[in-house]
């Protein structure tokens, strides 16, 4: 009984790993720009429309391969914006407070491992960084550090 119950938890932690390294790995393939960076053009970068919901392209072409009329295209459109939204509310209601409950016990894990001394320096420690990680232009950039492989 014990055994089945630690290898459903230890399951179920790897299931929540893989899928916060998909998620990961997905975001960083279509919302960042290979440095890690977003790309010019908001958060999808500069193919996503005007309204944030197809690119014009892959509109244009499902337009074309479906001979949408007009009032399909529009109800195309409203089904991508509900959707959006349906989605922003996952985000808000859903994901948002289970990452913060994840930070919290972080926090509260990190503060019972270090000392008073320690804990005022790792503080100081993560202001820093945080600072630096907004300060000057990015690395491999001409006026900025090197990069990777001495772009």
């Amino acid at each position: 009984m014990e055994s089945r119950r630690w290898t459903a938890g230890l399951l179920l932690i790897v299931t929540f790993a893989l899928g916060l390294s998909l998620g990961f790995i997905v975001h960083s393939q279509l919302f960042t720009s290979g440095d890690g960076r977003r790309p010019p053009g908001g958060p999808g970068g500069p193919n996503i429309g005007s309204d944030g919901l197809i690119p014009p392209p892959l509109r244009e072409r499902i337009n074309e391969e479906l001979d949408l009329t007009p009032e399909q295209r529009e109800e195309f459109d409203r089904i991508f914006e509900d959707h959006r939204r349906q989605t922003m509310v996952l985000r808000r209601d859903i994901i948002q407070p289970q990452q913060q409950t994840l930070t919290d016990s972080l926090r509260a894990r990190i503060d019972r491992l270090l000392s008073p001394d320690q804990m005022r320096r790792f503080r100081a420690f993560r202001q820093s960084y945080r600072q630096d990680q907004f300060r000057g232009p990015p690395r491999g950039r001409p006026g900025g550090p090197p990069g990777r492989f001495g772009e």
